[in-house]
């Protein structure tokens, strides 16, 4: 899991050819102390502007996720599974894990329809007043899904998000830089760029909380790593009315589980957290 405990944002100015003073910012990271991360940052930002100031227009950029997400680790969780919970760049807490594979599935799919079982029609027939039992037609995703953990021999547990799906392998552990875990992650539909990121920062990735413009509120007013108090209060302040907001929406909800094999241990653990966060079996709308 390429993840990082300390993050630090440094600055450094330089003279171009033309005598103009120019600045650059750079972030650092370490996982000995907030002084290391600090001195890379200083390293980063000293090259950058030096590259500026020496009128090169082609900066070597990193290449998305060769390191890792500057994100602030809010909680480790322990057992069997190594999980852990960090704040991305829009404020939402995101579990990711080592061997818990995550599947997201976006879709433009409209709510699926109600239907009535043809045991309920019967017995309307005999005159019985007794409600029809109201199920929910699976989509073609639904049915995707659940074919493919059929061939697979994969139990999963699925759940309907904002955008589309997401599914949690239950009774194998995966490694997200496995070139058959990759393969899977694309067989059952994930966008590119999730596939990608999991392989390169080593983790399966899950939103636990909602998206801030869904809630109707804005993004962070600061990014990660904070460079002084004032900014740590701006972002305090801004968190508080998110945390308020995301009580009235859920991140997922549960649909059903799909085949019979029992979970691997310490994954029950992380799906219960899992699901207590995202407030997967409360009827709230999704955001």
């Amino acid at each position: 899991m390429k993840l990082a405990r300390f993050w630090a944002r440094q600055s450094a100015d330089a003279t171009d050819r033309r005598g103009r003073r120019i600045r650059a910012a750079a972030r650092g990271w370490s996982n000995e102390s907030i002084e290391g991360a600090a001195a890379m940052a200083l390293q980063t930002a000293q090259r950058v502007v030096a590259i500026i100031a020496d009128g090169r227009t082609k900066l070597q950029r990193y290449q998305y996720g060769d390191r890792p997400i500057p994100e602030p680790i809010i909680q480790q969780l322990g057992g069997a599974s190594t999980a852990i919970v960090t704040r991305n760049v829009y404020g939402a807490l995101v579990l990711n894990t080592n061997d818990l594979m995550f599947i997201d599935v976006d879709s433009d799919d409209a709510p699926p329809k109600p239907v009535t079982t043809i045991a309920s029609g019967l017995m309307s027939l005999f005159g019985k007043k007794q409600q029809p039992v109201v199920q929910q037609a699976s989509t073609p995703i639904e049915d995707s899904i659940a074919q493919i953990a059929e061939t697979k021999g994969l139990s999963l547990r699925l759940y309907k998000t904002a955008g589309g799906y997401r599914s949690i392998v239950t009774n194998l552990a995966q490694s997200a830089t496995d070139e058959t875990s990759i393969a899977l992650l694309r067989e059952f539909g994930s966008d590119p760029i999730y596939v990608h990121l999991c392989k390169q920062q080593e983790s399966f990735r899950a939103r636990l909380t909602p998206k801030p413009w869904r809630m109707k509120m804005w993004e962070p007013p600061v990014t990660y790593p904070f460079q002084t108090p004032q900014e740590q209060q701006r972002f305090d302040r801004w968190n508080a009315g998110y945390t308020t907001a995301s009580a009235r929406f859920a991140s997922c909800r549960f649909i059903k589980a799909i085949g019979n094999g029992e979970p691997v241990p310490g994954f029950q653990e992380l799906i219960e957290f899992h699901d207590t966060q995202t407030k997967a079996e409360i009827d709230l709308p999704l955001a």
